[in-house]
């Protein structure tokens, strides 16, 4: 498959005997924006395995830190205005896509994870008609260990993504295998991400879970990320310049489709605490807000400011390695 345009959560199985995860579609003609997550076990052990050995993961959980340590090739990269983990083009041996990978289930699951991941994109398309719809993470590269792994699924283009979001409102009330999260599964989760992103479980579980971006089906985890499905050459975006870190109250108007999209971009309409900081929008790679993002709201944002050397206005990045930042969503009033 070809290397030349590749989109956000396509995996890249590297010369190294890796496995490296795409980030976003904008890329450059000698690197593709991404990180290693699998790499082969010189010890042949650990559950992560197909006909090629077993591997470990470099990657427990989506940690910018851990991310940027995780890949050894990187470069800035003005669109970002910071260091970037990269996968040169010359390291790649093949491509996996998504989509192909779903349509290639459908015709002959293998094993029960498998059927489990047919029954949900069945249920969905249901609702949402033929969206494109793939899956990503160990399933798509076909390392997966059934009855441990997750269903990680990834949706490309607005439209698309937009029907699925709409869908599940009808897939949890109607359908008996697909659920959200009970009380106790709810609460765990937001726990793990207190102690991780330093913001209330209360808040968390409130503001940043829907069922349309993570819940359980036949009693497993599954989890969809959002993407436009435009690839773009990343030398060609506006460059950004960081400055430092903030703090600021902004408001997002609500169902802003760049918010559904990763990395993650929702225009500010009002800035309480900016002074005479113009502050365009809000940039984020934890895909944790994507809900308050979408539905819109006030939000008290830390993060890195950084300034368009085109425009001269600001944007506030979160989820990035120089600073996580966060997002804690206000009351309106």
């Amino acid at each position: 498959m070809s290397v030349d345009t590749v989109l956000d959560h396509y995996y890249l199985y590297l010369r190294n005997n890796c496995y490296a995860v795409v980030v976003g579609n904008a890329h450059s003609s000698g690197y593709i924006i991404g990180y290693q997550k699998y790499c082969r076990s010189h010890y042949n052990v650990g559950p992560w395995q197909n006909g090629l050995g077993r591997y470990r993961r470099l990657v427990p959980v989506y940690d910018p830190v851990i991310v940027h340590e995780s890949t050894p090739w990187k470069t800035y990269v003005h669109s970002y205005g910071a260091l970037s983990p990269i996968i040169p083009r010359s390291q790649v041996v093949s491509v996996y896509d998504p989509v192909k990978r779903i349509k290639d289930i459908i015709s002959s699951p293998k094993d029960d994870l498998e059927k489990t991941l047919v029954d949900i994109i069945y249920a969905v398309k249901m609702y949402a008609g033929n969206v494109n719809i793939g899956v990503t993470g160990s399933i798509l590269v076909g390392i997966h260990v059934p009855g441990t792994s997750d269903i990680d699924l990834v949706v490309y283009g607005p439209r698309d993504s937009i029907k699925v979001v709409e869908a599940f409102n009808e897939v949890i009330n109607t359908t008996d295998h697909i659920r959200m999260f009970n009380k106790d599964e709810l609460l765990s989760w937001a726990q793990r991400l207190e102690n991780r992103l330093r913001i209330n479980k209360d808040i968390i579980s409130r503001y940043f879970y829907r069922p349309w971006r993570r819940g359980k089906v036949n009693d497993i985890d599954y989890s969809i990320i959002y993407n436009d499905g435009v690839y773009k050459h990343i030398d060609l975006m506006e460059p950004w310049q960081s400055i430092g870190m903030i703090k600021a109250k902004v408001c997002i108007e609500p169902f802003q489709v760049s918010a559904l999209n990763y990395p993650s971009e929702a225009y500010v309409h009002r800035c309480e605490t900016c002074d005479d900081i113009e502050i365009r929008m809000i940039t984020s790679y934890e895909a944790l807000y994507i809900p308050f993002l979408y539905e819109g709201g006030c939000a008290v944002i830390e993060g890195l400011l950084q300034k368009s050397t085109w425009y001269g206005d600001y944007r506030i990045v979160v989820g990035v390695a120089e600073n996580r930042g966060k997002i804690v969503p206000v009351e309106r009033g």
